[in-house]
């Protein structure tokens, strides 16, 4: 076994033992987790092995969510596999996973039911989500940036209630294209903004954007 693939493998033991000494998986489900981790890593990292990796470790993700728990090896793997591959698919799978999974409702149904947020509801992703999307992922935008990148992560920072952030990455997505859709996404979300915070900064750019598209 390589060093990096046994540094990967200790890194995720704290956390299943964590699971364990709390009573959420046994003693033969760790194991079994183990093994699994050990065969798929030792396997050539080719990009079909990756998404099947994390396909696998997106159900286990899954099945600790009914323990009150969460999968921590799997933000690992995502990390490793966006900056390996560079795929603007996965970098998109693991946004939607920072901020529509691990989201904390007001309502305990909305959690049951996992309904989609909204901009109100979106300003309480938790902050271990939001220090990755500030560390990891715009870190990644600055190596990697393009147009569909830059308007995911604007999109995002406004869902979040980061308008500042949001603000500064639509300005950076007009400098790399003249496209009007853009204008109009980014009053899309400065309406939604306005409407939850009544700011009167998000007004009168909303009034700059429409003379824009006039």
């Amino acid at each position: 076994m390589s060093d990096q693939i046994q540094n990967t493998l200790e890194s995720t033991l704290p956390a299943l033992k964590h699971l364990l000494d709390t009573h959420k998986l046994t003693k033969q489900q760790v194991s079994k987790i183990m093994e699994r981790r050990k065969l798929m890593l030792h396997r050539p990292f080719t990009k079909d092995n990756a998404l099947r990796f994390l396909e696998y470790e997106s159900k286990l993700d899954m099945y600790l969510k009914h323990k009150d728990s969460y999968n921590t090896f799997l933000d690992v793997l995502y990390k490793r596999v966006i900056c390996k591959f560079r795929d603007e698919a996965v970098f998109t799978m693991f946004v939607k996973h920072l901020i529509g999974e691990r989201i904390v409702c007001d309502d305990e149904g909305d959690k049951k039911n996992n309904r989609s947020f909204d901009v109100n509801r979106a300003r309480y992703v938790d902050k271990y989500s939001l220090n990755t999307l500030k560390t990891f992922c715009l870190t990644y935008l600055k190596r990697n940036r393009t147009q569909y990148l830059t308007l995911l992560m604007a999109n995002t920072f406004y869902k979040i209630g980061d308008v500042n952030t949001g603000r500064k990455l639509f300005v950076d997505a007009m400098r790399l294209s003249t496209d009007k859709s853009i204008t109009k996404m980014m009053m899309e979300c400065e309406q939604a903004c306005h409407s939850t915070y009544q700011t009167t900064s998000s007004k009168e750019i909303i009034e700059a954007l429409r003379k824009e598209l006039e």
